[in-house]
């Protein structure tokens, strides 16, 4: 995707969540600043990472730097909170989860998170596949839920969702 359909389709996302929290609470939540992360702090952020980040994502982030609250509280992560602690201490306990119900720990094996929450249920992870490339895997606390290919894939998906939110809750 280039810049001008990166800026469309977070538009459009952004868009229909603030109509679904209009339809169901009566207020939209803050979604942060719509401003793009430079190539130097995207490159300065997987330095401190010790990761190269997967192409859709520093294509968004150079579009927009992570989005809050994307997902209840959940956010995809500004450049500036892949390193926070709250993330670092985050992933540790959602992996101490993964051990708990008996299933392998992909923090074990590289993920990095691209959207999670403090107090949140949704997880978005980075899954690398040792050869340059990887899969998008989206969580529901531990339970796996759904791979996407491109970060886009992941936000379309999410959209139509909460597009099909609205048009059940003006149904009823």
């Amino acid at each position: 995707m280039n810049q001008k359909e990166i800026k469309e389709l977070t538009t459009t996302c952004i868009a229909t969540l603030a109509e679904y929290e209009l339809l169901v609470n009566d207020e939209v939540t803050d979604r942060g600043s719509s401003d793009g992360a430079s190539e130097q702090s995207i490159a300065a952020a997987e330095q401190a990472l010790g990761v190269k980040l997967p192409t859709s994502y520093r294509e968004f982030l150079k579009v927009r730097n992570g989005i809050r609250n994307f997902d209840g509280g959940s956010h995809i992560l500004s450049v500036e909170e892949m390193t926070q602690n709250w993330v670092k201490k985050d992933c540790t306990e959602r992996g101490f989860l993964f051990l708990e119900f008996e299933d392998s720990n992909p923090f074990d094996n590289g993920a990095i998170p691209v959207l999670i929450g403090q107090d949140s249920k949704a997880m978005l992870l980075w899954l690398p596949d040792g050869k340059g490339g990887g899969v998008f895997s989206e969580y529901d606390i531990v339970e796996h839920l759904e791979d996407y290919n491109t970060l886009f894939d992941y936000i379309k998906n999410h959209t139509e969702v909460i597009a099909s939110m609205i048009q059940d809750e003006r149904a009823s």
